[in-house]
């Protein structure tokens, strides 16, 4: 049979696991808050003069991960080329801005575009 004391000890180091476990969740949960508030901005700032295609991808959580997204897959593969290549890619992607900002405030227009343009710059580099 145990002791009072050895019953307090275990109910003492059970609390203290769960408060250990407890702040573990909570933090998590806050890193992840403020990952996701992150990732759902995109790549550009969105302060100052926005043309209208910028307004409409800053307001909404979604397009901004598509912009995010699409950065990443374009600086990815302009550290992947030749200089040639990258002044080809870094024409055609200003290009592509100005097809997207003709979208002004249609989020399902950039919607369209920016998954095209994801799946060309994955494809770029094969």
């Amino acid at each position: 049979m145990k002791t009072r004391e050895e019953v307090e000890g275990r109910i003492q180091n059970n609390l203290s696991r769960r408060r250990i476990c407890s702040a573990a969740l909570v933090m998590a949960g806050l890193i992840a808050i403020g990952a996701g508030s992150a990732e759902a901005r995109p790549s550009f700032y969105c302060r100052g003069r926005l043309n209208p295609a910028e307004r409409t991808i800053c307001d909404s959580s979604y397009l901004g991960k598509l912009d995010r997204k699409m950065a990443r897959e374009y600086h990815f593969q302009m550290g992947e080329l030749s200089r040639r290549e990258r002044r080809i890619l870094r024409r055609d992607q200003r290009k592509w801005l100005r097809d997207r900002n003709r979208c002004r405030y249609d989020e399902e227009c950039l919607d369209n575009l920016y998954n095209q343009r994801i799946e060309e710059l994955v494809e770029w580099g094969l």
